[in-house]
Parts: structure tokens; sequence; C-alpha cells
């Protein structure tokens, strides 16, 4: 294989570059961004929560402590009946703070992945292990857990930091995801 020329390298990074943009400018348009929920009224003050709402967004905010990664743009509140006396962010509150972290969780058998161990109907197995694959999150791209080496050894010696770290997710319109199968039940790939 014989390495690009610089020009065609900057052809190659100009169109990586405005495939980003283009990804950018979808992200942020109304369809996919519209902050038109019930919340966003409320963070404008132009809506009130209902009772079962105050009591989830309260829990969010304290006890549960989400707030500290599912940035909502408002301050967390530590003790029972303590309010929120900071004001909402100046823009629409993403839920995430695009950090990584490893928070615990078990594997969960019920998520398509792990029945993707026969090849489809072109011949591609999409996880080869199946019920034995262990998801590193971060530490899966740093590591050579596939045989093939990260893009740069210089990362290497981040491996332990990052093992089971995964970005937090978004909240945003969580309740719009599809709801997933059943417990116990686990897809069957064709």
């Amino acid at each position: 294989m014989l390495p690009l020329s610089p020009t065609d390298r900057t052809h190659a990074q100009q169109a990586y570059d405005e495939f980003a943009q283009a990804i950018a400018a979808y992200e942020i348009g109304a369809e996919v961004s519209s902050f038109t929920s019930r919340f966003d009224a409320f963070l404008a003050g132009t809506a009130n929560l209902t009772a079962a709402q105050s009591r989830g967004y309260d829990l969010f905010r304290g006890k549960a402590n989400c707030n500290t990664c599912h940035l909502d743009g408002r301050s967390n509140t530590q003790a029972a009946g303590e309010t929120d006396n900071g004001m909402a962010a100046n823009a629409a509150p993403l839920f995430t703070d695009f950090t990584y972290n490893n928070i615990g969780l078990p594997m969960n058998l019920a998520l398509p992945w792990y029945s993707e161990n026969h090849p489809d109907q072109f011949g591609f197995t999409a996880n080869p292990a199946g019920v034995a694959f262990l998801d590193l999150g971060v530490g899966l791209f740093l590591d050579s857990y596939y045989g093939a080496p990260p893009p740069n050894s210089d990362w290497v010696p981040l491996f332990p930091f990052f093992v089971g770290k995964f970005q937090t997710s978004t909240l945003r319109n969580v309740a719009q995801v599809p709801p997933a199968p059943p417990v116990g039940t686990l897809p069957v790939c064709l």
C-alpha cells in the first residue's frame, strides 16, 4: 500500500472536516435538538412541573446525584429540603458532561450484540465472542483486546485508567427511546 501524497492527504482531511460539519449541522437542527420539552419550558419559566415531575427532579439533583454527570445546567441539592438557588444556564442542557465513567453495571444479555456471533446474510459476524465478549469501553480501544494494536502506542499506559469507562450518555429525550426487550429474552439474529 502506497502512502498518500501531501495533496491526497489534504483532500482526505478536507473530506473528513466536511463530514464533521455536516453531522454538526444535522445535530444542531430543530429536528434533532428542538429543546421544546416540558422541562425546557420549565427552565424558561413558561411552565411548571407536575408534583411527580418535581419529585423526580428533586431526586435527580439530590439523593440520586444524577446531575453530577447528566448536567442540566443547574446545581445539585444535597440535603433534604434544600432549594436550588442557582439560575438555569443560558444554554439548553444536554444532560451529559461528556466525560468517561465506569459505574459498574453488569453485562446485559438482553442486548442483541451478544447474540450476533453468527455470520449474517453477507457473511459478517459482528461479535465473534458472543456472550464471552467483555466490553472494556474506552479500554477496548486502548488495548490490543482483539489482537490489533491501539492506533497510538503512547496510549497503552492509559489502559488501566480507562477499563470499563464509557462516555456519559445524554438523557435528553430519553423518554423517546424505544423500550428494551423484556429481561431474559435474547434476540436471535438469522
